[in-house]
């Protein structure tokens, strides 16, 4: 079974790899990617591919962190349809409980767990 991701997920792909001075349409296709998952946030696409595209391009690029630089440009919007639903629940706790029951919108193998016991909350996250 083929686990798929959001294209949104590359949102910031392009520029953090053109600061980095490297080749976005070689990158892409070394690992099987048609370019224009980049203007179609909507499009899902291999995880495996997804995930092959970061570590050739933290390679390239000869840094550990190119992820992480993705990732801090993350907003709520990023997440599409769920970070609107999230962002209009009332508390936390239901903004969780939204996004953990509909995070596999975003990404076919990322599960979501909130554990609560008393005035304890406990999140897992476990990637297949």
């Amino acid at each position: 079974m083929v686990i798929r991701v959001r294209s949104a997920g590359l949102n910031s792909y392009e520029r953090i790899a053109s600061e980095l001075r490297l080749d976005v349409g070689q990158l892409m296709n070394r690992v099987g990617l048609d370019i224009r998952c980049l203007s179609d946030e909507d499009q899902l696409i291999p995880s495996d591919k997804y995930y092959a595209l970061l570590e050739v391009s933290a390679s390239a690029a000869g840094i550990e962190d190119f992820g992480l630089r993705m990732a801090q440009t993350r907003r709520l919007s990023n997440l599409g349809a769920i970070g609107l639903l999230i962002r209009e629940e009332p508390t936390i706790r239901d903004a969780l409980r939204a996004l953990a029951r509909h995070i596999h919108l975003q990404n076919e193998g990322l599960v979501i767990e909130l554990e609560e016991d008393k005035s304890v909350a406990t999140i897992e996250v476990e990637l297949n």
